[in-house]
């Protein structure tokens, strides 16, 4: 079953990135800032001129956005979700869908479970049970595609290296760890770390596969009524 947009999205041209996590649209005649949920550059998505999607929220004097912004236009005419937030959900749907891979039956999952070692501070995506076991699982959101291939990050991320080190920490600790990339665009056919954008992050996933954490990559169908994982892509480090 596809996860479906809360609410009703409108049809917009971006404007500007004012912020991390604000912009201006133009729907019609009227100019509205929105939220973005994403802290990337996202340059190849969000440039002046470029149509997206937005959902509307009703006017209130307190509050310095008038919607949130949800998908964008790509170069091959689809739509890519920008929603940063979204992986963890798209991968639990994923698992309800298809019981026999990956892990085996899910059986129960938690969100944002805290990283059970005391060295490291923070928290992961998800937290599942399956019928093979449980496992902690940190999920990545990828928008930037090349040549077919989903890159990550579009942006040096501290944060990130930081997950995947834990990841990696636990793993050598005896627990069932997985780190998933999640491209949501349907564009598409293999997955990688960007070492030019952030080497750091691009040696902390290459340590992690050569200890053995399991990487996944997974692309999404995404269309302007809805958005699921669609199938699994190759990871090429």
């Amino acid at each position: 079953m596809d996860m479906r947009w809360s609410g009703r999205l409108r049809k917009a041209v971006f404007l500007e990135r004012k912020s991390r996590f604000h912009g201006r649209v133009r729907d019609g005649r009227r100019v509205r800032t929105v939220h973005i949920p994403n802290s990337g550059r996202l340059r190849e998505l969000l440039f002046p001129g470029n149509q997206v999607g937005y959902r509307p929220r009703r006017a209130d004097p307190g509050r310095r956005t008038q919607g949130t912004l949800l998908l964008a236009r790509t170069p091959s005419g689809g739509w890519a979700s920008i929603d940063a937030r979204l992986p963890p959900r798209l991968l639990l749907e994923y698992l309800q869908r298809h019981r026999a891979s990956l892990w085996g039956r899910l059986r129960a999952w938690r969100l944002e479970p805290p990283i059970p070692l005391g060295d490291h501070r923070g928290r992961l995506d998800l937290w599942v049970e399956t019928d093979g076991g449980v496992w902690w699982v940190e999920t990545k959101s990828v928008t930037l595609v090349r040549d077919g291939v989903g890159y990550f990050p579009d942006a040096v991320t501290v944060r990130g290296r930081h997950h995947v080190e834990a990841l990696t920490a636990m793993h050598r600790a005896g627990y069932p760890v997985a780190l998933v990339f999640v491209v949501q665009r349907s564009d598409a056919r293999a997955a990688a770390v960007d070492g030019q954008t952030d080497p750091a992050l691009y040696e902390a996933v290459r340590s992690a596969r050569a200890a053995g954490v399991p990487v996944r990559a997974f692309a999404c169908r995404v269309t302007w009524r809805s958005i699921r994982i669609d199938r699994e892509i190759p990871f090429g480090g």
